[in-house]
């Protein structure tokens, strides 16, 4: 394979190189052009979390069953490494691709990372109703009319979609300590739309990211921040001030409940935001040059026992082949590609189909559609997670002679100019 290669070696998986975000990285540098910069990561970054949770308001998202989410911390988002990820996302395969093959965010790590749970039936239904009184019920705030004669942005709310800064504005203040039981449940609706993530969502925003003209990315970049962090170690930013003793390893008890040290230590980090086109070059260089021992394929591997029951829950489909579903969303999760993240041999994997069909479907013009009837196959396919991947367990290093490395990172492995 020739080092210089301008992008895969092989293109019969990778058939969308033309229009990828890192094609436009050699284009620019054949045609002298700047060199595309950081993508803007469109991410709440309202500190709600800060002065913790209202008892009240915490009740009924434990109710709900996402308590895990109140422990995730309010981290402030890398932008040039969410870029650096995204230039390396193939939505061929929903897989980024480095230099020591394929790694993806699974139903594991959402599950173990953000205590989202993943057990059950997709969220899916009819989006014709009225979405303003619907939210003047459930959120208490009625979203204003579009500004006649005024652009298409002025809209607060489009169809089942409202702007999270506005949402964001009417939950400003705290819950009044007189507030009655149906204005609590109100706040609760809101701090879980707020903190809520869905792996389908995530992965629909990193393939619109991954194409030539997106500036921004939207979905929950923490978690991929976060996944980023645990699988490679050395790209974890330095603490602003250290924090009190804790106790080894990355979980620990505290108040009696299972915390994250991890999450503790990087709660201080330091994000560079200064130079953020030097910042994404080092991002870059860095993931081009990976070495086999700066992976950590399996960070979660001594600690699933210690951790909460939430968030293993869903262990028995964390390797389910299946699609990943939204409403009109629908994305394949592909574990079978990346083994190697569950301890397991990992063979030169077989085409996908993450049909482009499925990632052309939005919401316009749509209204009308029932998704549990419109998607009623792939809702079937969820629900009976036929195919699980296995395979024989593997921990360590692959030696530079396996098959995999050998065939499958012809069109795996891929030049990314980094400066």
């Amino acid at each position: 394979m020739d080092p210089h290669q301008q992008g895969p070696s092989i293109q019969d998986v990778l058939r969308r190189q033309d229009v990828h975000r890192s094609s436009s990285l050699w284009d620019a540098l054949l045609e002298g052009e700047e060199v595309p910069g950081v993508l803007k990561c469109r991410h709440r970054e309202k500190g709600m979390l800060e002065g913790g949770v209202d008892p009240r308001i915490a009740t009924y998202i434990t109710d709900a069953g996402l308590d895990g989410l109140l422990r995730v911390p309010n981290i402030d988002i890398d932008h040039a490494l969410i870029t650096a990820l995204v230039e390396r996302w193939r939505p061929e395969t929903h897989t980024f691709h480095l230099p020591h093959g394929e790694m993806t965010i699974t139903l594991q790590d959402i599950e173990v990372i953000m205590g989202v749970p993943v057990v059950g039936l997709p969220i899916v239904g009819l989006t014709r109703m009225n979405w303003g009184d619907l939210c003047a019920e459930l959120l208490g705030h009625r979203p204003p009319d579009r500004v006649v004669g005024r652009g298409s942005n002025t809209a607060v709310m489009e169809g089942p979609r409202v702007k999270g800064k506005w949402l964001e504005e009417q939950f400003t203040n705290p819950l009044p300590a007189n507030a009655t039981e149906v204005r609590v449940q109100q706040y609760a609706r809101f701090y879980i739309l707020e903190m809520l993530a869905a792996l389908s969502w995530l992965y629909r925003h990193l393939c619109n990211a991954s194409e030539k003209t997106a500036k921004q990315i939207g979905g929950a970049v923490l978690l991929v921040q976060l996944w980023a962090w645990m699988r490679f170690p050395h790209i974890c930013p330095v603490m602003r001030h250290p924090h009190h003793a804790l106790p080894p390893g990355p979980l620990a008890v505290s108040n009696m409940k299972v915390m994250s040290v991890l999450f503790a230590r990087w709660k201080g980090a330091k994000i560079t935001t200064e130079h953020a086109t030097h910042v994404l070059c080092a991002y870059r260089m860095s993931l081009a040059s990976l070495r086999p021992n700066q992976i950590v394929w399996e960070p979660y591997r001594n600690y699933l026992g210690s951790l909460p029951a939430y968030c293993t829950l869903g262990q028995h489909i964390w390797r389910s082949i299946v699609p990943l579903i939204h409403f009109w969303v629908v994305e394949g999760h592909h574990p079978e590609r990346v083994l190697r993240q569950f301890g397991m041999t990992q063979d030169v994997p077989g085409d996908v189909d993450t049909s482009i069909e499925l990632h052309k479907i939005t919401l316009q013009g749509k209204q009308d559609k029932n998704w549990a009837e419109e998607h009623a196959a792939h809702i079937a396919r969820w629900a009976a997670h036929a195919i699980i991947a296995d395979a024989p367990p593997f921990h360590g290093e692959m030696s530079y002679n396996d098959e995999y490395l050998f065939v499958g990172l012809g069109y795996c492995l891929y030049s990314t100019r980094v400066s």
